[in-house]
């Protein structure tokens, strides 16, 4: 399973990548020599791990930009998920949106599941900010019969070969000013998925070799296989 992984992209920052480089990262999935690869062995998902728009600078143009993009990822057309994160929701994005036929958005009430072929993702997106819930242990665990610690029914899940969390969260915070949906790595590691992609942290820093935040303004190419 081929997944293409953007993050942060903070429209409207003036320091930000910027609308350009988030649509040209996306063009045809061929734009960047890595979609070039991901595109040759046919991208199965794109995935959009949160902070579309930056909280400080979402003003009406931004958020048009901000639908600009995510109908460019929609025509793509690979399956597009979308999770919230803690700048999007202080700027009212969701609400702000108009629909978007073909986009898939992850909830904010509880962990949800996405199918595509042999690969299931596992997310929630951020409900306030800052958003202080610890919720990995409400996700389901990958082989277990679906059963979260919660008691949350994952069956579905478990008849997929390939699974994938993604969270935008501080993880224990220390590379990140503000908390959001902490969590730590034995957490995360506790879940037994594939890979687990992360947003929220800037730069790009892997905290396992499967756990790891994107960064802004990087197009992430992973290549997804049962462990």
């Amino acid at each position: 399973m081929i997944v293409v992984a953007l993050a942060d992209l903070h429209l409207g920052l003036p320091t930000g990548p910027g609308l350009r480089w988030a649509l040209s990262s996306l063009s045809s999935l061929s734009s960047l020599s890595a979609l070039q690869d991901a595109e040759r062995g046919g991208a199965d998902l794109l995935v959009f791990a949160g902070d579309l728009v930056d909280r400080g600078y979402a003003t009406d143009e931004v958020v048009a930009d901000a639908e600009t993009f995510l109908r460019a990822a929609v025509a793509t057309g690979v399956p597009v998920l979308v999770t919230w994160g803690n700048h999007d929701v202080a700027a009212d994005l969701p609400r702000r949106l108009p629909h978007i036929e073909g986009l898939t958005v992850a909830p904010a009430d509880g962990p949800s599941e996405m199918r595509v072929g042999a690969l299931t993702v596992h997310t929630i997106s951020v409900a306030d900010d800052p958003d202080p819930r610890r919720i990995v242990e409400r996700f389901p665990i990958a082989g277990d019969g679906g059963s979260g610690a919660d008691g949350t029914d994952g069956t579905d899940s478990t008849d997929s070969e390939v699974h994938l969390g993604v969270l935008h969260t501080s993880l224990t915070g220390e590379f990140s000013r503000k908390p959001c949906l902490p969590t730590t790595l034995a957490e995360l590691q506790s879940r037994r998925y594939d890979r687990w992609i992360l947003a929220h942290v800037h730069q790009p820093r892997m905290v396992s070799d499967s756990i790891g935040w994107v960064g802004m303004g990087r197009v992430e190419v992973l290549e997804l296989g049962p462990t």
